[in-house]
């Protein structure tokens, strides 16, 4: 399975196999097997809230990262103990709806789990929105957060990106999914306005973060997916796209999108099933490096989506697949270019980890 992975107390070290394959990973070289790299969760953030101390509304501070250290390293060291293609990462506290909150949202906690609240309505809401501007206090407690990771852990870990939300996730969060879509073709400048606004927004949080970046083993980690990149990285999503039709989407959001993904050299879009009538679009970003497609554990399985990872892989886009895959799935992958194509299995126990290494012919 290659040389070992870090020691358990200095993880940036030993990693030489891992990069090596995913340096192979974005050139699309011919390889044997698929890049792959365990995970234990599918988010990692409700493992978090039990330190947060507190429930109801949040404010930045709330958010202090000396909570969440010990849990950081945690999750490091569980990755580390199997020797796959992964890189050891942290990231500021992934349950927080860092880009809703920074837009003008509020973040609540409640449980193992932080909710966005709506900001109010579209009638009359989004000029008052635009002319209050972002929340800075947001950005600012994200900076701190992510400075206090590269503190604690600089040189060891990957300090990298949450999850940070797409413009139609973002206004489905400010005012209701239904209302954005009523909106479009009620008021459609106005919508153009709002969206506008928050592609403004979202560009300064996410050059803000890559600013933040440094150099780990030579490259940067996109977050979320331990994968090592050779240059800065975002990793992008718009859940909400799904309430859409792909001509509201491809006339209101798309040329935001193409935006955000130029602002690195490896940006990668995070897509589930519901985002399959708008593949064909996403595809012709030329900014995009890669695709990551959630398969939706109990909703669907490899062998359902085989068509459109096909036309990923056709579009020249690298491929990343994250599921709780089965033995079935598993075979199904074989119908697949492992060029250019990670895996992430989502693993309950390591042993699973040793059963599909060993089905890709190293183990």
């Amino acid at each position: 399975m290659g040389d070992a992975k870090g020691n358990g107390e200095g993880y940036g070290e030993g990693y030489g196999a891992s990069i090596g394959r995913a340096k192979r990973f974005w050139a699309g070289d011919r390889v044997e097997r698929p890049l792959l790299i365990f995970q234990y969760d599918w988010v990692s953030g409700p493992r978090f809230m039990p330190y947060l101390g507190k429930e109801g509304m949040l404010c930045p501070q709330d958010i202090a990262p000396g909570k969440f250290l010990a849990m950081h390293e945690r999750i490091a060291a569980e990755s580390d103990a199997i020797d796959d293609d992964a890189v050891p990462m942290a990231e500021p506290l992934v349950s927080v709806p860092w880009m809703e909150a920074y837009c003008g949202c509020g973040a609540m906690a409640k449980g193992h789990h932080i909710w966005s609240k709506k900001a109010g309505s579209v009638a009359g809401g989004i000029d008052g929105l635009v002319e209050r501007g972002a929340d800075a206090a947001w950005l600012d407690q994200y900076v701190h957060y992510f400075k206090k990771l590269k503190e604690a852990f600089g040189g060891r870990l990957a300090v990298t990106q949450p999850i940070l939300r797409g413009l139609a996730d973002i206004a489905g969060a400010l005012f209701g999914e239904e209302q954005v879509i009523f909106g479009m073709f009620d008021e459609p400048a106005a919508m153009r306005r709002l969206f506008r606004h928050l592609a403004d927004a979202s560009r300064h949080f996410f050059e803000t973060h890559l600013s933040l970046l440094e150099r780990f083993s030579g490259g940067y980690a996109v977050g979320q997916y331990q994968l090592w990149a050779p240059e800065k990285c975002l990793r992008i999503q718009d859940d909400a796209m799904a309430v859409l039709s792909p001509s509201l989407y491809r006339e209101f959001i798309l040329p935001h999108t193409e935006a955000m993904a130029g602002l690195a050299d490896y940006s990668l879009m995070h897509l589930h099933l519901t985002s399959g009538p708008y593949v064909d679009d996403i595809c012709k970003i030329a900014g995009l490096r890669a695709l990551e497609y959630d398969i939706d554990e109990g909703a669907e399985h490899v062998a359902d989506n085989i068509g459109t990872f096909r036309k990923i892989q056709a579009a020249g886009k690298n491929l990343v697949i994250k599921a709780r895959l089965d033995d079935h799935d598993l075979e199904s992958l074989r119908q697949l270019d492992y060029s250019g194509l990670c895996v992430i299995p989502v693993i309950y126990e390591g042993a699973r980890a040793v059963e599909i290494m060993k089905f890709f012919g190293d183990g």
